[in-house]
């Protein structure tokens, strides 16, 4: 309506009739039959014709003047129908046309709120102040209803005030000038008759008591004044000081959480449980904690402790059916014996005992008992060294332990074959012995080794021994030096093979799934693969300068996992090499692990005494989905969050984002320089360069997200360097770059269905689609074009910046648009009314990027050399980061802002201070950034040209594993 006055259009029929709907439920004026041009009119209508809607027609109109109709008579008509709308009916309607216009012209509407006491006031004051008899007392123009009507919905002070009584008398007076001087002459005559006769008796009293009531009201209006002064003042000091409480508890937060990650670097894992504890928030307080401290948890708590503690857990292994773990326990001293234990492990109880020897008898006191366990493949019988030699007996206890002789001191291993004929044990004696499992005679001796036995394991058909050796009585530094590693025929009971440079003290060997590789670990802390045929190194894993304990192959074969001293435990995909997962929970150096076989869990204990398992349905703290061939140029997750696409400048992959396993890898087809998946998780699109080696214009290709079967190839009509995104429906597609018109930047939006382009627009920022993907903002020179999208045709030109709009991005409710120009200007555009809101300075230099958090309350902008934090209403500076322009994005529930650059950084959004720096890509620079719409993991990508590390994943934990029943404030 306000666009038709501002072209010279009086509609003069505005009613419910002649208002649709469309499917949108966008609002449609029709049947302008009626209107009339403010200049120039045709005539068709003389004065003292009437025409229009009676019920909804201005008294102006009604009385034929129609010389005085203008903008002010369709505000009438605006107010009538909104008169109607909060009450059910309209303000004026009686039985025929010519007494609905008599009301028109005579009488003031019912107030609304007689009708609809649910009505608010301010609401009531607008529908009344349209509906004025007088036009010059109406609202000035449809736009100022609109602007009123905002201020309403959005809890603002309106403008309009109430009518009054006297008003109202005025009103009256003005529409019955007759009727009313009839009635002033009447009581004025009254009046004087009564006044006479007593007016001069009292009129002295009233005097007096008028003073005394003056005066005491003046001493109440400044008792209550001070008494409102003195509240207010109460009340800002105590939200100051609130405020101030609050602001104090954040830092110690921060603080918290960065001695807590410091905690968990040094592995002392208790200590940054209690500071993490320290910051779960008291019944009724508020809850600081965001992802951080939720990721932190998870990392200190990743797996399951089992009941007891025991001063050192030597070895353990599970039954084959997985259900039960056994452990060989050393006592405190060397006097005490060991013993073997063994937990069920889906139950909280305490361990049975398996065996415990009276007292330690071996022929050296420093050694004792409790080296090693092994169960045999079929679960019946149990292997361990005993102070006598090996001891063999039935799991179950039936039958008392058969002491297997021969050894001449102390073992360190037992171990069954796959098939579970024969058992191995090797000593410090330098031999190794096989015999019959299930008899315990003595089948051959095994001699070469210089050193003494430490570790053993049969290849998986059984036809291969690997023995590692050592001498753990020796200097530590003559450890760190001597070491052996030999192959072994079973069946022929002869030494195959003697592995070179072994360096150091064997711990633990491994066999892979094949047979073909062996894996040692040693003292010195190297982990290397070796080829079992012919000696050659393969690989090795990490560069730990500590020991490294004991190694084992996951059940599937991918990954390895190794104990460390350092209180780790180190996992690698045996493919690659590619360190997966550094976990931590003990405290102190980690002896042990086995893998579960039929579970996938890992078990591990060390000098803490304590066993844990890691279950297999925890993903890893930090993951890796493997190498690309070039820098990974975009990341990104489907809607439903269980797809991740990674792109680099060649090749597009795919994955499982609650797995890692790899799904789909294809070739680009041509130099990628963006990549967009689809929300649905559908269709992914690629956008670069036609030729491989970079050269050549523009182009946009669609994908099969499922197959990697090319869909269609679109010409966007630009230079090079393209970037795409989709809509929040997966229907639209924009790409944007520089164009080919002398190098102008440009951009074009499709319908991905239908391939149809909505055009080609000369812009510097990326198009923003709206959340509703209803609307699309295409940013350019000194202006800003919102598209609608359904129809392709622009809503609304916002005015832009003279030195051109660098970023633009809808605000979360789709309310408001925010931009950032050249010169470091900002601007936040209402949507609903296509107007500016907000403008300030917020950098000195060209703002490259701008971030909503999801909540709406923070914009952050971003420029070369800083990126700055804002309250958004109204606009004030929060925070300052010290780091310029890279990948940006923020946690799910708005308390944390995350940043990539050599690390990756968390930020207390409220304050500014950095709460965690992970461990980012390896040293590279970062070019990507994404978190999961679930919220549960946060993908980083990057590296240089020919150089990266992959897809570097963090998991982070839900609020409901962390923390079960909280029930506190959030904020």
């Amino acid at each position: 309506v306000d666009y038709a006055h501002a072209k010279g259009i009086i509609h003069r029929d505005l009613k419910p009739a002649n208002v649709l709907l469309d499917k949108q439920g966008q609002p449609k004026v029709t049947n302008f039959g009626l209107a009339k041009q403010t200049q120039g009119d045709s005539g068709l209508t003389g004065t003292g014709q009437i025409l229009g809607t009676p019920s909804y027609m201005p008294p102006e109109q009604a009385a034929g003047k129609l010389e005085t109709v203008g903008p002010q008579s369709d505000v009438y008509a605006l107010g009538a129908m909104l008169y109607c709308l909060v009450t059910g009916r309209p303000p004026f309607q009686a039985a025929t046309p010519i007494d609905t216009l008599r009301q028109v012209l005579e009488q003031e509407p019912v107030a609304p709120r007689q009708l609809n006491a649910q009505i608010p006031v301010d609401l009531q004051t607008i529908v009344l102040k349209c509906l004025e008899k007088d036009p010059r007392r109406r609202y000035g123009s449809a736009r100022e209803v609109a602007n009123e009507l905002r201020r309403f919905t959005v809890g603002e002070p309106i403008l309009a005030r109430p009518v009054g009584p006297l008003t109202r008398l005025v009103k009256w007076s003005r529409r019955r000038p007759a009727a009313a001087a009839l009635a002033l002459v009447s009581g004025l005559a009254a009046l004087a008759v009564a006044g006479l006769g007593v007016g001069s008796h009292y009129y002295s009293q009233l005097q007096t008591a008028l003073g005394q009531a003056e005066e005491q009201r003046g001493v109440a209006l400044t008792e209550r004044n001070e008494a409102d002064r003195q509240r207010g003042e109460a009340t800002r000091q105590q939200t100051r000081a609130e405020s101030s409480e609050l602001l104090a508890k954040r830092y110690l937060y921060a603080a918290d959480i960065a001695l807590s990650w410091k905690a968990w670097q040094s592995t002392q894992i208790e200590r940054m449980r209690a500071l993490l504890n320290r910051q779960r928030p008291e019944p009724g307080q508020p809850d600081l904690r965001g992802i951080e401290w939720h990721y932190l948890w998870r990392v200190g708590n990743a797996e399951r402790t089992l009941p007891g503690r025991y001063p050192i857990v030597r070895a353990a292994t599970f039954t084959p059916d997985g259900t039960r773990l056994i452990a060989a326990c050393r006592a405190g001293s060397n006097r005490e014996p060991g013993q073997i234990l063994m937990w069920e492990v889906g139950s909280n109880n305490p361990p049975t005992v398996v065996f415990r020897e009276e007292q330690s008898k071996g022929p050296d006191h420093g050694f004792f008992a409790a080296n090693d366990v092994a169960v045999s493949p079929d679960g019946e019988m149990i292997a361990f060294d005993g102070t006598a030699g090996p001891l063999l007996r039935d799991l179950a206890g039936r039958h008392a332990p058969k002491v297997l002789s021969g050894h001449k001191d102390f073992l360190h291993n037992v171990v069954f074959s796959p098939d579970g004929s024969k058992l191995a044990t090797g000593s410090l004696d330098k031999t190794i012995m096989l015999r019959d499992s299930s008899r315990g005679e003595l089948l051959a001796t095994l001699e070469g080794h210089k050193l003494g036995i430490r570790t053993m394991a049969f290849s998986p058909d059984g036809s291969l021994l690997v023995t590692g050796a050592g001498d753990d009585r020796a200097p530590r530094w003559l450890q760190l030096e001597q070491g052996e590693l030999k192959l072994w025929n079973v069946a022929e009971r002869r030494e195959l093979q003697a592995f070179p440079n072994v360096g150091s003290l064997v711990n633990s060997v491994a066999f892979t799934a094949d047979g073909n590789s062996v894996v040692s670990a040693s003292l010195n802390g190297k982990v290397t693969l070796w080829n079992a045929r012919t000696a050659e190194v393969v690989r090795n894993f990490g560069n730990q300068n500590s020991p490294v304990w004991s190694v084992d192959f996951s059940p599937d074969g991918s990954s390895l996992a190794a104990a460390c001293d350092d209180g780790t435990i180190r996992l690698w995909n045996v493919s690659d090499g590619a360190e997966t997962a550094v976990l931590k929970g003990h405290d102190g150096a980690v002896r042990w692990l086995k893998f579960n076989r039929k579970t996938g869990d890992l078990a591990s204990g060390g000098m803490d005494g304590a066993l844990k398992i890691l279950s297999s349905t925890i993903d890893p703290v930090r993951g890796n989905l493997g190498e690309h061939r070039w820098t990974i140029i975009s990341i990104a997750f489907s809607a439903d969050s269980r797809t991740i696409a990674s792109a680099d400048y060649k090749t597009v992959r795919t994955f499982d984002a609650r797995t890692g396993a790899a799904r789909l890898t294809f070739d680009g087809g041509h130099w990628i320089t963006g990549m967009a998946l689809a929300p649905d998780g559908g269709v992914i699109a690629t956008s670069g360069n036609r030729e491989t080696n970079g050269a050549g214009p523009g182009i946009v290709k669609l994908w099969d997200a499922s197959t990697g079967r090319e869909i269609e190839t679109l010409d966007p009509k630009i230079g090079q360097f393209i970037r795409v995104a989709f809509s929040a429906d997966s229907r639209f597609l924009a790409a944007n770059g520089t164009g080919i018109e002398r190098g102008k930047p440009q951009a074009t939006i499709w319908e991905v269905g239908s391939r149809r382009s909505l055009g080609t627009w000369h812009i510097q920022a990326t198009p923003a689609f709206s959340h509703d993907s209803r609307l699309a903002a295409i940013a350019g020179q000194e202006s800003v074009v919102i598209l609608d999208l359904e129809s392709g045709q622009p809503r609304a030109t916002l005015p832009g910046s003279s030195s051109g709009i660098r970023a633009v991005r809808f605000g979360p409710d789709d309310r408001t648009l925010a931009g950032g120009s050249e010169d470091g200007t900002c601007v936040i555009w209402n949507i609903a009314q296509f107007d500016v809101r907000s403008t300030w300075k917020a950098h000195d230099r060209a703002v490259r990027s701008l971030t909503y958090s999801p909540d709406g309350q923070t914009l952050v902008t971003i420029s070369d050399t800083e990126t700055r934090l804002w309250d958004v209403d109204p606009i004030r500076q929060r925070a300052e980061l010290l780091i310029g322009n890279c990948p940006q994005v923020f946690a799910p529930d708005s308390r944390t802002l995350i940043t990539a650059t050599n690390t990756v950084s968390l930020w207390q959004a409220s304050t500014g201070q950095e709460l965690l720096n992970l461990a980012g890509y390896g040293g590279l620079p970062a070019t990507c950034l994404a978190f999961s719409p679930d919220g549960l993991i946060l993908a980083e990508g990057g590296g240089y040209r020919d150089e990266n590390e992959g897809v570097y994943l963090w998991r982070m934990a839900p609020r409901a594993q962390t923390d079960p029943g909280a029930n506190s404030q959030r904020h």
